[in-house]
């Protein structure tokens, strides 16, 4: 299976709502396109992890749609 970076973004953008749109420390949580490429390739990592297990269950893994605009 192919780590699919929108999913990662999707997750990242749902993480920054849940927390208010501020990272561990407070500050505001960067764009998605202007992540440093570790923190990245973390996020897409992270979700391609959820993503197996999901598959490994037998459970369908269902792919929301990105949503529009920025913060």
């Amino acid at each position: 299976m192919t780590p699919d970076p929108d999913l990662a973004k999707i997750a990242y953008d749902a993480y920054g709502e849940a927390v208010g749109g501020l990272n561990y420390m407070g500050l505001p949580m960067p764009p998605w396109d202007e992540l440093p490429t570790k923190i990245h390739d973390g996020w897409v990592a992270a979700t391609d992890a959820v993503v197996q297990a999901v598959a490994a269950a037998g459970e369908p893994a269902a792919k929301p749609e990105p949503k529009s605009g920025r913060r």
